[in-house]
C-alpha cells in the first residue's frame, strides 16, 4: 500500500470514529442538559406547590381565628343587649313596688283625713289610676326597647354573616399548580451501523485512492480491482 493510500485508509477511520464518538458525546450532552431543565423544572414546580399549600394553610389559620372573633363580637352585642333588657326589667319591677307603696300610702292618707263614701272612692280610684298609667307607659317603653333590640339584633347577625363570608373569600378555593413539568424526549445516538458505514466509506476511499497511484500494470489487489 502507498503512503498516500495508507494517509487516505486512516484518515478515514479516524473521522469515522472521532464522528461516531463525537455525535455520541454530544447526543449525550443534549440529553443530559434536557434532563437537568426537566430536574430544574421539577424542583421550582415542587416549590411553588409547597409555597401555595404553605399560604393556604396560614388563610385558613386566620380565617378560623377570624370566624372566632366574629362570634365573640356577636356574643358581646347580644350580651349587652341582655344587661340592658334586664336592667330595664329590674328597675321597672322596683318602680312599681314603689308605686304600689305609694297608692297604698295615698290611700290611707285619703281615708285618714277622714274622707269617706263616694269621695273617698273617687279619690282613691284616681290615685289607683295613676299609678296604673305609668305602669302602662313603662310597660310600652319596654316593649319598645325589646323591639329596638331586636332591630340590632338582625343588624349584628348580617354583620356576623357578611364578616364570615368576606374571610371565607380567603379560603374558598385550594390553590391549583397547573400541569406538571413533562419529561423530556430524549434523543436518539448514532447507532454501530453508522460507525460501520463510515468505516466502509473509508475502506472504498483508500481503495480509490490505491487504484489511482498505482501503475497501470499493477497487479495483486490493484490489479484485481482493474480486472489485469
Amino acid at each position: 500500500m502507498d503512503p498516500l493510500s495508507a494517509f487516505t485508509l486512516v484518515s478515514g477511520i479516524g473521522n469515522a470514529v472521532g464522528g461516531f464518538f463525537g455525535q455520541q458525546q454530544q447526543t449525550a450532552a443534549e440529553n443530559q442538559r434536557r434532563a437537568d431543565l426537566y430536574m430544574q423544572q421539577q424542583r421550582q414546580y415542587q416549590y411553588n406547590a409547597y409555597e401555595a399549600n404553605a399560604r393556604y394553610f396560614l388563610d385558613k389559620v386566620r380565617y378560623q381565628e377570624q370566624v372566632r372573633n366574629n362570634v365573640t363580637a356577636l356574643q358581646d352585642v347580644r350580651q349587652g343587649q341582655q344587661r340592658r333588657l334586664n336592667e330595664a326589667i329590674q328597675g321597672m319591677r322596683l318602680r312599681d313596688q314603689e308605686r304600689n307603696i305609694k297608692v297604698r300610702q295615698a290611700v290611707g292618707s285619703v281615708a285618714a283625713r277622714g274622707q269617706t263614701g263616694a269621695s273617698a272612692a273617687r279619690n282613691a280610684a284616681m290615685i289607683r289610676a295613676a299609678g296604673g298609667r305609668d305602669k302602662a307607659i313603662e310597660t310600652q317603653n319596654l316593649q319598645g326597647l325589646k323591639n329596638t333590640m331586636a332591630v340590632e339584633d338582625r343588624q349584628a347577625m348580617r354583620k356576623f354573616d357578611a364578616a364570615n363570608r368576606a374571610a371565607f373569600t380567603n379560603v374558598m378555593f385550594r390553590p391549583s399548580f397547573g400541569p406538571a413539568p413533562v419529561a423530556p424526549r430524549m434523543q436518539q445516538g448514532p447507532g454501530y451501523g453508522s460507525l460501520l458505514m463510515g468505516l466502509g466509506g473509508a475502506a472504498v476511499d483508500t481503495m480509490s485512492t490505491m487504484n489511482a497511484n498505482a501503475p497501470a500494470n499493477a497487479g495483486g489487489f490493484v490489479g484485481w480491482l482493474r480486472g489485469n
